[in-house]
């Protein structure tokens, strides 16, 4: 008969051997709180990159509406379209990181939107429009509720004056601000919108996705 043995424990206290290859708790455990916030503090900070895209408003929304039509895919889902079409819409870099969503939801954004307005009677009288321009700088917004307004998000811009108004979105703001300087006599030609932002990556592992992607991009622009 085989004499049964006690089996072995298992169960043994992990020791680090490593300090720089452990989790922050055991980290704090080998080397103490102040040895932990010492160590996070001597990481270097993360990268800041510049990220832009530019669209023409009403070539970007009839790009878009014709894919949901042809996909049936319903309007309230547009910003889960499939990177290459929103790449047909929109230029740049940002359109990857926030379609992928590499970077942090909130931004502090900057648009600017440039335009012309032509009479519809006589279409040889062609005048410039005031740039429409919003610095998000004071406090961050996330993209949906920037692009869409109150259907995806509450957002409070500060206006001139100091008086804060609901954002209506990219699309409705800027219209009320042509209804300002022109009327229904003119028609809006070339409309170019830019986009832009200052932000790092949410970890290094997106970072290098987005470099590989922007990549990726730029060959079959290129080709």
């Amino acid at each position: 008969m085989a004499i049964k043995q006690k089996p072995k424990n298992r169960k043994k206290t992990y020791k680090p051997k490593i300090a720089g290859l452990n989790k922050p708790g055991e980290y704090a455990e080998l080397k103490g709180l102040d040895g932990l916030v010492k160590a996070v503090s001597s990481l270097p900070p993360p990268k800041k990159y510049y990220l832009d895209m530019t669209w023409d408003l009403e070539d970007a929304e009839r790009t878009i509406d014709f894919y949901c039509v042809l996909e049936g895919i319903p309007t309230d889902k547009k910003g889960l379209m499939p990177l290459h079409v929103l790449q047909g819409a929109y230029k740049g870099d940002l359109i990857i990181a926030l379609r992928k969503n590499l970077i942090p939801e909130n931004q502090h954004f900057k648009i600017e939107i440039t335009c012309k307005a032509r009479r519809i009677d006589d279409p040889s009288v062609v005048v410039d429009v005031r740039p429409f321009k919003v610095d998000f700088s004071e406090q961050a917004i996330d993209y949906a509720t920037f692009m869409e307004g109150p259907a995806r998000g509450r957002y409070f811009l500060k206006r001139k004056g100091g008086v804060k108004t609901l954002w209506k979105g990219i699309t409705k703001e800027w219209k009320l601000d042509l209804d300002e300087q022109y009327s229904d006599e003119y028609e809006i030609i070339g409309s170019k919108a830019v986009l832009s932002c200052e932000t790092y990556f949410r970890s290094k592992i997106l970072e290098n996705q987005f470099l590989k992607l922007k990549a990726e991009y730029i060959k079959k622009w290129l080709s």
